[in-house]
């Protein structure tokens, strides 16, 4: 009959346990560094509503939600609603509330504080080039 060493198996298992460990900690630093995020530069004309920066990211067909108007657009038709919607709301500031992102997509969700109010902005940017095909406007609704 042979003895078992248990301190050598349970160092073994330890060993073999911090391997794995190490391993999955690797793999999901890898899979997040392949996530992309909305570039700088659109959260920068998104804080100064700037929808020539952002038209220059505008996917061919975009769909757009605004209150309550809803539709997908050319990308001119798109620069133009979102033109009128920020000389008829000037843009004070935007504060980013969540971020997230793949391989091939991005979006930010935030709050865009204008002189007419706050609006609840999400914006998804698709594609090998992150080109912006969502944006969704809508007033928030004040607590009470």
């Amino acid at each position: 009959m042979q003895k078992i060493n248990f301190t050598q198996k349970n160092k073994k298992a330890r060993i073999f346990s911090v391997l794995v460990l190490f391993l999955l900690c690797s793999q999901m630093a890898v899979s997040q560094s392949n996530k992309q995020v909305v570039p700088d530069e659109i959260i920068s004309a998104l804080n100064k509503g700037d929808s020539e920066r952002l038209s220059a990211r505008l996917a061919n067909r975009v769909s757009l939600v605004i209150n309550t108007q809803t539709d997908t657009y050319t990308a001119a038709d798109a620069k133009k609603i979102l033109s009128d919607f920020f000389t008829k709301n000037a843009v004070e500031s935007f504060k980013i509330v969540h971020q997230g992102g793949s391989e091939q997509s991005c979006f930010v969700i935030g709050t865009l504080k204008t002189a007419n109010g706050s609006f609840r902005l999400y914006l998804l940017m698709r594609g090998k080039t992150l080109s912006i095909q969502q944006i969704i406007i809508g007033k928030e609704q004040r607590e009470e």
